[in-house]
């Protein structure tokens, strides 16, 4: 976050970091409302894959529970291997 504060201003002239800030909220908290009703229409634990599964396809909730494990493996071995 310090490194974005810093960065930003000095590289991109009239960044307005508090429009940027609401524009992420605004997004957050559509995304956090789509959430939030999943949880009320389907309380039963097990995330994105039973969300996507019940609404969708089984299909299509595997698809994206194997590509969040692609993705995750990714983004956590990578920096994983470099920092060991």
């Amino acid at each position: 976050m310090l490194f974005i504060l810093l960065f930003v201003p000095a590289f991109y002239l009239g960044a307005s970091m508090l429009g940027g800030v609401l524009v992420a909220g605004l997004l957050a908290l559509a995304h956090a409302t789509t959430y939030a009703f999943f949880a009320a229409a389907l309380p039963r634990s097990g995330g994105d894959y039973v969300y996507i599964s019940r609404t969708l396809s089984p299909l299509l909730g595997f698809i994206s529970s194997f590509n969040w494990l692609v993705w995750l493996s990714v983004y956590i071995g990578i920096p994983a291997a470099y920092f060991g």
